[in-house]
């Protein structure tokens, strides 16, 4: 079933973009993010293979593999990138645009609009001091 449904979408982005008349470079990176063999001299491809491969560690998208092991994917070798940096990716990645649903979450509890009357105030404007003889000093 994954592997009809990857078929699908990268099949279906192509199509999508060529319609649109996007760049071509990114119509095919679309068509090919998912193809067995990929161009390793092609960055922006291995770039988005990697997220991919991420994104699914995460479960962003489809269902978490914690297992998989960033460094050893070919994207990461041909990109040079160490332990370190790709923890690095993972966390940035998972705290700042892609966090993961917990198991069972449904989708719909967490993209709910906030009424007006539900929303917390907004935090004061930040006042700059006052200009006087004083020699006061500002905590940053």
């Amino acid at each position: 079933m994954n592997e009809i449904l990857d078929s699908l979408h990268t099949d279906i982005g192509y199509r999508l973009m060529t319609k649109r008349q996007l760049p071509k470079v990114y119509a095919r990176i679309a068509l090919d993010h998912h193809a067995e063999r990929f161009d390793e001299g092609d960055p922006l491809l291995i770039i988005i293979r990697l997220m991919d491969v991420l994104c699914r560690k995460l479960g962003v998208g489809q269902a978490a593999d914690p297992e998989i092991e960033l460094a050893a994917t070919p994207e990461a070798q041909v990109l040079g990138l160490k332990d370190i940096k790709l923890a690095e990716l993972e966390q940035k990645t998972a705290t700042r645009c892609c966090r993961p649903r917990r198991q069972g979450a449904r989708a719909a509890h967490s993209r709910r609009p906030i009424s007006t009357a539900t929303k917390s105030p907004s935090p004061p404007p930040i006042q700059s001091p006052a200009v006087s003889g004083s020699r006061s000093k500002v905590a940053v």
